[in-house]
């Protein structure tokens, strides 16, 4: 048995044991028995995602508070889909980042993900008070990534009043 990627023209290769194939193409097969009698068969593959997601709206903040802050990201993936997201903190002050990974579909997984624009949130609470540095690193289904800018967001130093009505 041998086969070829992409056409049947040109050199055939020897099957001996499981190959690789990287890019979406069709396999074709021929075989023969022995007597010259013989035919091909071909298989096409078109589920290889190489394609990185996009960070489709920004990466930006809602409901920032003296204690905490919501980011909020639109992405989009029409391969493979959403995977997982990991969204990453810190105080401006800090060496180190703090990271919450968000799982949505298992990576390399059979299941596609969601393949159209959504927006996802992340809350982040009981926080001190100052500026935070945030970004976060987007992952499909086949495990392509793609990382959003840095946002920095600040705490606000006084509580909001929220307005109230006497009864």
């Amino acid at each position: 048995t041998q086969y070829q990627l992409g056409g049947v023209s040109g050199s055939w290769t020897n099957y001996s044991s499981a190959f690789t194939v990287s890019s979406n193409t069709t396999v074709y097969y021929r075989y023969n028995d022995g007597t010259n009698a013989g035919s091909y068969a071909s298989k096409g593959i078109s589920n290889i995602d190489k394609t990185i997601p996009t960070v489709s709206t920004a990466l930006n903040s809602s409901s920032v508070t003296t204690k905490g802050f919501t980011l909020n990201v639109g992405v989009t993936d029409a391969a493979s889909g959403l995977g997982k997201i990991v969204w990453y903190y810190k105080l401006s002050s800090a060496t180190n980042y703090t990271s919450v990974e968000e799982v949505y579909t298992a990576l390399n997984g059979a299941t596609a993900g969601t393949k159209t624009a959504i927006t996802k949130s992340k809350a982040f609470n009981n926080l001190t008070s100052g500026t935070y540095n945030t970004y976060v690193v987007v992952y499909d289904v086949a495990g392509n990534s793609v990382e959003s800018p840095k946002v920095n967001v600040t705490l606000e130093t006084v509580a909001t009043a929220s307005a109230a009505t006497a009864t």
